[in-house]
């Protein structure tokens, strides 16, 4: 599940298994060609830290992450295959 806050770029996301460097897409409605980018860093809700990864075993676990665009909760964000 992605649910996003747009504040100052940043977004809420949990039960996502990503880390920094992974490279996603946003995949905008009513736009062909998706926006891509690679994630910088992720840092835990409650304590602000910068943390490697998204744990979607984690119960619980809240992080941000800056996208490059502005979504809404029924935007897609995904990985890119390679």
């Amino acid at each position: 599940k992605v649910y996003i806050y747009y504040d100052n770029a940043e977004y809420l996301l949990y039960d996502f298994n990503v880390q920094q460097g992974d490279e996603l897409e946003v995949i905008v409605p009513n736009k062909l060609e998706p926006v891509n980018f690679t994630i910088d860093s992720l840092k835990d809700v409650e304590t602000g830290e910068e943390i490697p990864t998204i744990n979607p075993g984690k119960e619980g676990q809240k992080v941000l992450m800056k996208l490059p665009c502005f979504a809404e909760e029924d935007y897609v964000i995904r990985r890119i295959c390679k």
